[in-house]
């Protein structure tokens, strides 16, 4: 990611991998790119900046979340299809400021 500018409440960032320019809130960081493509070193990064970070370890990292993330997720997946909204919060709670690779950057538009 390079940070184009950042600015009070938004904050315009390119992700590398496909070039394109992501807006997000200074509260929430959407890295919208695949799995795989330094992804781990960058939630590592985001952490010790204080940005606690979901992305597919937190979501298989217990039976509980596993079950009940994978269900949001689901539910996320068919609000996308029907063109209708879904509370992310129900997901990332307050415990997460930040959302990388796969299942959220599927749903990037939707975040913000």
């Amino acid at each position: 990611y390079r940070d184009r500018t950042c600015a009070t409440r938004v904050c315009f960032v390119t992700c590398v991998s496909c070039n394109h320019t992501h807006v997000t809130n200074n509260t929430q960081i959407i890295g919208a790119c695949l799995g795989r493509t330094g992804t781990t070193s960058l939630k590592a990064a985001f952490e010790l900046l204080g940005y606690p970070s979901y992305n597919m370890w937190s979501l298989l990292h217990t039976a509980e979340n596993r079950l009940a993330h994978s269900k949001l997720w689901y539910e996320a997946a068919e609000c996308k299809a029907a063109k209708k909204p879904f509370d992310f919060g129900r997901i990332f709670h307050d415990e997460y400021t930040a959302a990388l690779a796969s299942p959220s950057s599927a749903f990037w538009q939707e975040h913000h």
